[in-house]
């Protein structure tokens, strides 16, 4: 840096920064408008990369790509229609790479590649609406539907036909399912955890119940999130202890509870 110029340095410096913080405290940025005019509400959404998945009260599936700066088009995706020809109502979305799942009030689940045919690769029903679709992020391309009481695993071979490698069915609602990072071995595809009123476990697609992580009794479990090796767990107030408010700590290769997490005088509700 000139010596001679040193002022001019620093007040471009505190400029920029007074700048930067202006920006960051109005919050601006450049938005996209993406309409879709065609009847029905906003349901649903999910987003990976450049790709922009939505659902709608009509039973519309639109994908929209972008190259990071503009949306360069959108495509609508051909859903299912129910016996009495109206087209349910989507509930759930997740796209990730090329594939694109989306679940149905009506219980149906389709799923889609992102940038080809318009019409499913696969077609699958649950009992009851479906309240989330997840994605594999590894291994074959496989997706997992959930609804209040059923759990159910689909996966794709190497020829692009579909099986059901898992459908449970569990006496307590399920609250919480996901994919385990990385856990896919052989033909498997990943495994996933699910906590249920008060018990949290780890299911192998195909093969059942793969480990009980643990059993609140009398309590609450209100959120969960994982990784290839951890899986942490909220639990809500319970009882006259001190046990509730807690986020758990799990290793999921052992199984047990390696560390507790206090200092939370209200229930969780996510975990990031």
């Amino acid at each position: 840096m000139d010596r001679a110029n040193w002022k001019g340095f620093v007040r471009g410096s505190i400029l920029e920064e007074r700048e930067l913080r202006r920006n960051w405290k109005e919050r601006i940025c450049k938005l996209s408008s993406l309409e879709f005019e065609r009847g029905g509400s906003l349901c649903a959404v999910a987003v990976h990369e450049n790709l922009i998945c939505s659902g709608y009260s009509s039973g519309a599936v639109v994908i929209w790509e972008g190259d990071g700066k503009n949306i360069l088009r959108f495509r609508e995706l051909i859903t299912t229609v129910d016996t009495q020809g109206q087209k349910p109502q989507v509930s759930s979305i997740a796209v990730h790479n090329t594939l694109c799942a989306v679940g149905f009030d009506n219980g149906d689940v389709c799923t889609w590649h992102t940038s080809l045919s318009l019409s499913p690769l696969c077609h699958c029903r649950c009992e009851g609406s479906v309240k989330s679709v997840l994605l594999a992020a590894s291994g074959p391309p496989a997706f997992a539907a959930m609804t209040d009481h059923e759990l159910k695993v689909q996966m794709s071979d190497s020829n692009g036909q579909w099986t059901c490698l898992e459908s449970r069915n569990y006496e307590d609602k399920i609250g919480h399912a996901m994919f385990i990072p990385s856990s896919a071995s052989g033909s498997s595809t990943e495994h996933v955890a699910i906590a249920t009123q008060d018990t949290v476990s780890v299911v192998a697609p195909g093969k059942g119940l793969l480990s009980t992580l643990d059993h609140v009794i009398g309590g609450k479990l209100s959120c969960m999130d994982c990784t290839a090796d951890r899986l942490a767990l909220g639990v809500g107030s319970y009882g006259y202890g001190t046990l509730g408010n807690k986020v758990r700590l799990y290793c999921l290769e052992t199984t047990k509870m390696i560390s507790i997490l206090g200092s939370h005088y209200a229930r969780s509700r996510v975990l990031i």
